[in-house]
């Protein structure tokens, strides 16, 4: 292992980069502000509609300790609902609106703070480099790289992504905080010294798993920095540290898994890859990001990748075995190497780490934001290959050179990328270029046209409009050839034709009923069903009433169709009565099904409030209204259900007042 350097010789070859560390800091988050800026003027994207977009509970613009209460709860990603992420949404939302500029700006200063963490971490670590490195070189070249690589650029301008970069931030604060208590360890050992490296490191972890499960990953990340680079000061009190971190997470998630165990495999079978499957898939798959960290092609790159072929089998591809088997190897050695080469050890085994959950959950396979700290193991290590040991002026001067060509590559790169992700359709119709066999990036290349001809339309520019609309026409048939599972390019095949004044085709309406009533069942569907109300309701499409109706009672007599599926679609189709056909009854006969196809949802309960109410029904709203709290123990709905109490009570009011007077 290396050895630590003392004190005397630090002070006797002081670096030049000592005296410029500061001023190459601020030129680092100056470039990295440069380089996304263009791209801070794109739009709300794929998730962003989920999480936020159509997530209306956290989006109460009352000014109070109940409505930043309600949008900390109100996230609808992963099992801890992710409270310090959708807090910070919240806060956007207060001071700037639903703008996805400062959406993005946030997360840009967000990556920045992240940047300044990840200097300060390898300042911290670099002392075991060895005598002679020069130690802010490989520190700030490391934070330049993390700040600059265009992989990184999904965690700032895909908005939602913030719970990706703002996890990072707790992460990387606590093992900062844990790395300076190591460091005290060797020289005044003893159970405080212990106990506080146990609350630093747990209180970060609690945060950063709170703004995004994945922070749960502090711990075994700390794990890796003990077993190489911190390797000289370890004692038999780490078990105080690590014993309850790892056997306290772990005994939560044996519970959780006993609880919702259907729940998870069923993610597996709505993705249709098989557990086992996933798990062969990911070992491709990390070695693709390995690819895009060292050679980050622009082609290669991109927000959709469901355009993945998994595995079938260890053997299906034969390329599934040699991934599996190279990095077993890679992952021997480097546990082999950890005192010989602590860097190249702590590479390999900080991106293994870093990987080791979402690789196994059932996730989709494959996004570019979950390198966002995994990318630092690579990174790291190709920093410390540059910030070469020893006084050798050349060696220092060509590595110095070939770091700052590494950088100034990286922030072209990103600067291009971001300039594109900036410009709605152009960025549309580059993801579908570049990855051709995703239906998800053909879909977004159709929906950037529509968009894109709708304000050409608008401008009786009716000519260019035309050909955007038979290019979004060419990409939903592309989308629908590619993912004939899910039912989101016929959708937007009746929006299409909706915006271009036609009638769709009875067979058409026909084709998608059946594939409704008798298909599988895809986890977008109560995304689209929402999508058709809000087209109806804002003339986008002109769809006859029968034939909407027609399509939800398709969906509804899918026996596929899951509980919360079945829940949203009579809620959506009870809405859809109330506002476009104003026939009360049927809306509150199908919001009445909705709380009993999903009777665990407090929003349908606060829907059968709403409508039992304007029917003036004040019993069944109180009734609802008390259930709704039942079903709501965090108080997602606090702010809703207040106002419809509060209209509850202004409707009993009023009717006591004509006896009140008749009394007297």
């Amino acid at each position: 292992m290396f050895s630590r350097v003392d004190a005397t010789t630090a002070a006797v070859s002081r670096p030049a980069t000592q005296r410029l560390a500061t001023p190459v800091l601020l030129l680092l988050l100056a470039t990295t502000a440069l380089a996304y800026w263009p791209g801070l003027h794109g739009l709300f994207t794929f998730d962003d509609a989920a999480n936020l977009i159509d997530n209306n509970a956290w989006q109460a613009h009352e000014l109070s300790w109940r409505a930043a209460w309600q949008a900390m709860w109100s996230g609808n990603a992963g099992p801890l609902r992710r409270p310090i992420a959708m807090l910070s949404f919240w806060a956007n939302l207060m001071t700037t609106g639903m703008d996805p500029y400062y959406f993005k700006l946030t997360n840009l200063v967000i990556h920045g703070g992240n940047g300044l963490l990840v200097y300060a971490l390898l300042r911290q670590l670099a002392p075991d480099c060895g005598p002679g490195q020069d130690n802010r070189r490989l520190a700030l070249l490391t934070a330049g790289l993390f700040l600059l690589h265009p992989l990184q650029l999904t965690s700032v301008l895909y908005v939602v992504q913030r719970m990706t970069s703002l996890s990072a931030t707790f992460v990387l604060a606590g093992l900062l905080g844990y790395a300076r208590l190591r460091s005290r360890w060797a020289s005044t050992p003893g159970w405080g010294i212990a106990l506080r490296s146990l609350a630093v490191l747990a209180v970060a972890t609690m945060l950063a798993a709170l703004t995004k499960e994945s922070g749960v990953l502090a711990v075994p990340l700390a794990l890796v920095l003990d077993m190489t680079l911190l390797m000289g000061s370890a004692d038999r009190r780490l078990w105080l540290v690590y014993g309850p971190l790892l056997v306290l997470p772990g005994l939560w998630l044996l519970n959780y898994l006993l609880h919702h165990g259907q729940e998870v495999m069923q993610g597996y079978a709505w993705r249709g890859v098989p557990m086992v499957a996933h798990w062969l898939s990911e070992a491709r798959v990390l070695w693709l990001y390995i690819g895009l960290i060292f050679w980050p092609s622009q082609g290669a790159m991109g927000l959709y990748h469901d355009d993945f072929a998994p595995s079938s089998g260890l053997l299906h591809p034969f390329s599934t075995l040699i991934a599996a088997a190279g990095w077993m190897l890679v992952v021997a050695a480097g546990w082999l190497l950890r005192r010989k080469m602590p860097w190249c050890s702590c590479a390999v085994l900080w991106f293994m780490a870093g990987h080791s959950m979402e690789a196994l959950l059932n996730l989709e396979l494959m996004h570019e934001h979950r390198n966002y700290i995994p990318i630092l193991g690579p990174i790291m290590a190709a920093a410390a290959l540059l910030s070469p040991a020893g006084s050798n002026g050349r060696l220092r001067l060509g590595t110095g050179l070939a770091a700052l060509a590494l950088l100034g590559g990286l922030l072209l790169a990103t600067a291009a990328r971001a300039a594109v992700w900036g410009q709605g359709i152009v960025w549309g119709l580059t993801e579908a270029a570049h990855h051709p066999r995703s239906a998800r990036a053909h879909l977004q290349a159709a929906m950037s046209a529509m968009l894109a001809a709708r304000r050409l339309h608008r401008d009786h520019q009716d000519q260019a409009a035309a050909m955007l609309y038979a290019n979004a026409h060419e990409h939903l048939l592309q989308a629908r050839s590619l993912d004939n599972q899910a039912v989101v390019a016929d959708f937007g095949l009746l929006l299409l034709a909706g915006l271009q004044h036609q009638t769709t085709p009875p067979e058409q309406l026909g084709a998608l009923r059946q594939r409704l009533a008798t298909g599988p069942v895809h986890i977008s569907l109560s995304a689209v069903l929402m999508r058709l109300v809000e087209w109806q309701q804002q003339g986008l499409t002109r769809l006859p009433h029968a034939e909407v109706i027609g399509l939800f009672e398709a969906a509804l007599a899918n026996p596929r169709t899951p509980a919360q599926v079945r829940g949203m679609a009579n809620a959506l189709l009870g809405k859809y009565y109330a506002v476009m056909l104003h026939d009360g009854q049927k809306a509150l006969h199908y919001t009445i099904a909705a709380t009993r196809a999903d009777p665990g949802a407090y929003q349908h309960q606060l829907s059968l409030a709403s409508m039992a109410l304007q029917l003036g029904d004040t019993e069944m709203t109180r009734q609802a209204l008390r259930r709704a709290a039942e079903l709501d123990p965090l108080h997602r709905g606090a702010v809703r259900r207040r106002e419809l109490l509060e209209a509850l009570q202004a409707v009993e009011r009023s009717r006591r007042q004509p006896q009140n007077r008749k009394s007297s």
